[in-house]
């Protein structure tokens, strides 16, 4: 595949191959993966750094090849898995990791055939788009210790999303005493299109129909996250967009985003993300030359 995106950093930890990129396109791109061969085959996750374009969509060639579909901020491109893609133009920042899918297989027991790949375009309800802000810190500037640490978090990251593919996967009923994915997807586009005051327990359990004290118990049944820490890092990856792809001033990312104030928010992205806002935007407005770790 042509390749329409430059690596300004890149990390690479047994099985993984981590890499910070940047993209400048004047028009629409579509881009074209024909490629299944099994000697390079890998699954390539990717978190969209900067705020989605207007036009983001995809189309598996197999089985179907022009009914597009919306990607999301955070996807998993299957491996073995051709397709079609588009894009608007703009400035697009993301993180992509690159993961060896026979080495995956190995560790997780699953392949492509464990789970609706439709399933991966969209990922939401999870903790790993805060994981992978942790890391993409660490790949755009190695310091002590990064190798160590950047491995455990790519494992993490491995095993998240194992257990959300194995948990989505096409056929699967939801289990007794957890949300049905109607109810998850539906509260996951109200917290996302949700901007300004802070969501309550309640708030999402009246959208669904349930009770408080149940909302509270399915939703940490089904997504292994409370409804507060869910909600936090939906804010914190919105933050980090916000930052990395615009000129909002801090105080006006922290008031749309319902945080309480400009302390409040600075305390809460840095304990996501182990970096202050201001860090994070210089940090990833400003890579530049390629750059790798021992």
């Amino acid at each position: 595949m042509e390749k329409l995106w430059t690596v300004d950093a890149r990390f690479e930890v047994p099985g993984v191959v981590i890499e910070l990129c940047r993209a400048d396109w004047p028009s629409e791109v579509e881009i074209v993966d024909a490629n299944v061969g099994e000697s390079t085959a890998e699954h390539r996750l990717a978190l969209t750094l900067s705020p989605m374009p207007d036009l983001s969509e995809y189309s598996f060639l197999k089985p179907r090849a022009d009914n597009y579909s919306a990607i999301g901020y955070l996807c998993l491109w299957p491996a073995n898995m051709p397709f079609r893609s588009r894009s608007g133009p703009g400035r697009h920042r993301f993180l992509q990791v690159r993961i060896d899918a026979r080495w995956f297989e190995k560790l997780t027991g699953l392949s492509n055939n464990d789970w609706d790949p439709e399933s991966g375009m969209n990922i939401s309800g999870t903790a790993i788009d805060g994981v992978l802000l942790r890391i993409a810190r660490e790949v755009a500037e190695p310091g002590f210790a990064s190798k160590v640490l950047v491995e455990g978090l790519a494992m993490a990251v491995v095993a998240d999303l194992a257990r959300y593919l194995r948990a989505t996967r096409a056929g699967t009923k939801p289990e007794n005493g957890k949300l049905s994915a109607a109810q998850l997807q539906r509260i996951e586009q109200y917290v996302e299109a949700h901007e300004g005051s802070s969501l309550t327990v309640s708030d999402l359990a009246d959208l669904i129909g349930v009770s408080r004290r149940h909302m509270t118990r399915v939703f940490k049944q089904t997504t292994g996250q409370t409804i507060h820490e869910y909600v936090a890092n939906v804010r914190i990856r919105k933050a980090s967009t916000l930052l990395c792809g615009t000129d909002l001033p801090l105080k006006e990312i922290s008031h749309r985003l319902g945080f309480a104030g400009l302390a409040s928010f600075s305390a809460a992205f840095r304990a996501a993300t182990g970096q202050c806002p201001t860090g994070f935007r210089r940090q990833f407005r400003g890579l530049g030359a390629p750059k790798a770790a021992a």
